[in-house]
């Protein structure tokens, strides 16, 4: 049987977020820390209404990052068993509270700055 935990840092806002970014992940240890640093400051020019929702997913080298114990926008929920990435991105969906959704690997494939530009449009 698959248990989950989660992680959180203490939420100072309790307002919904305005964006919630999904962020599967396996075995990504400290490369994480990039694709958050990019995530964050690119965010942080269209709101500070935001949540990162990672989900380890059975992980033997999970996510790795001083911004996950630091930034309290950011919580990882953990899969006690690798399961995939879509049922890692089912359960991030079930913990996201945003108006907007976004999916956005580990590994930093997609470029954040593209966020502004979808953000203006909507």
């Amino acid at each position: 049987m698959n248990t989950l935990t989660q992680q959180t840092s203490t939420q100072t806002n309790q307002l919904a977020p305005g964006i919630s970014i999904i962020m599967p992940a396996y075995n990504v240890g400290n490369k994480i820390d990039i694709a958050l640093k990019q995530l964050h400051e690119n965010l942080a020019q269209i709101t500070s209404n935001y949540e990162i929702i990672i989900v380890d997913d059975g992980s033997k080298n999970p996510p790795q990052s001083r911004m996950i114990t630091t930034n309290n926008k950011i919580k990882i929920i953990k899969h006690s068993t690798n399961l995939g990435k879509g049922a890692a991105i089912k359960t991030g969906t079930k913990y996201a509270r945003g108006e907007y959704t976004i999916i956005i690997d580990a590994d930093g494939d997609i470029n954040p700055k593209k966020f502004k530009s979808i953000h203006n449009s909507t």
